[in-house]
């Protein structure tokens, strides 16, 4: 999986910089990055780009505790289906769960952290930028968001038992207690959220079982997607759009990819994969899903998969899965 981060985490840097009154689009510009790009559904970026934009961020606000603020503009929808899969948890023990799990699909260096004490749960981010103690910014943004996603499902009401910043503590810490509401340690020897474990397992209002398991559906389906490779799936991408018509081969999609079918096939290699073993596997996950749907029939789904006729895909779903496509559904049923 490349070294990415969503565009809707880095447009929290842009929305930080226009609300201290600078020009983002001018400062950010400089890096070829703008707001459409960050916005966009799919919008990624490299954790390159993400650190000159931090580093930008950073030359231009030095106020301490300047990052808290950064949760006047986080939504559930800044984390996409992470985001609204954790407010439909049942609880926030549960929706926690579902943040390291799928944390990855946010940012793929992402590398939060639970751990179980008698003080409390302890949350951190062991990734060499949250605990190098040369981005106090980038600590607040994160810390104070898995605080605001905290009560943003179970309320304002909700407080951390304390919290630990490896920071030098700040002339004026104001800003820090009256966001916290607890105990902070200044100077710690780890930056970490520690929240009350008796209010981790209280059932949320928000809760709904089947939204959550919609969304993580899509979480798992990307995480799956991405550890295929990055040349595999965008050779699955290419194979699915030309099953229909069926008149398709490797060099064909090779070109599409702008590279040769025998560059092609190395870097499958480097995946450990083949144009085969690709093409075999896509129509194998579409025909047990499309076997599934009652309204499709077994003539459609040939077509659909790029088979000359209905036979044809009946030997082939034979082969992977043992027996015949109206067998296998009696099997389901």
């Amino acid at each position: 999986m490349d070294k990415q981060i969503a565009g809707s985490i880095a447009l929290l840097l842009w929305k930080l910089v226009e609300f201290y009154g600078h020009d983002a689009g001018k400062n950010f510009g400089t890096l070829g990055i703008d707001w459409e790009l960050l916005a966009r559904e799919d919008g990624r970026i490299s954790y390159e780009l993400y650190d000159d934009m931090l580093a930008i961020t950073e030359a231009l606000i030095t106020e301490p505790g300047a990052g808290l603020t950064v949760t006047n503009f986080w939504h559930p929808s800044t984390l996409g289906a992470l985001g609204y899969a954790m407010l439909s948890s049942s609880n926030l023990r549960v929706a926690i769960d579902r943040l390291i799990r799928f944390q990855a699909v946010e940012a793929t260096e992402s590398a939060i952290i639970k751990e179980e004490t008698n003080t409390g749960l302890v949350l951190y981010n062991e990734g060499f930028r949250h605990q190098n103690n040369q981005h106090p910014l980038l600590v607040d943004i994160a810390i104070s968001i898995w605080l605001h996603i905290c009560r943003f499902n179970i309320g304002e009401v909700f407080d951390p038992v304390e919290v630990n910043l490896m920071r030098a503590k700040p002339e004026n810490p104001g800003k820090y207690y009256a966001f916290y509401r607890c105990p902070i340690n200044f100077g710690a020897a780890r930056n970490s959220l520690v929240l009350p474990q008796e209010l981790l397992d209280k059932p949320l209002a928000v809760g709904n079982k089947q939204l959550a398991q919609m969304h993580d559906q899509v979480l798992q389906r990307y995480l799956d997607e991405h550890a295929r490779g990055v040349v595999t799936s965008k050779v699955r991408a290419s194979i699915i759009s030309h099953l229909p018509c069926g008149d398709f081969n490797k060099e064909l999609v090779a070109s599409e990819l702008c590279m040769s079918s025998r560059t092609l096939q190395r870097k499958l290699e480097d995946e450990d994969t083949t144009y085969n073993d690709v093409l075999n596997d896509t129509r194998r996950e579409l025909a047990l899903r499309y076997i599934k749907e009652d309204s499709l029939p077994l003539t459609e789904i040939s077509f659909l998969l790029g088979f000359s006729d209905s036979a044809a895909f009946s030997r082939a779903f034979k082969r992977w899965t043992g027996v015949a496509p109206g067998s296998y559904l009696q099997q389901e049923e």
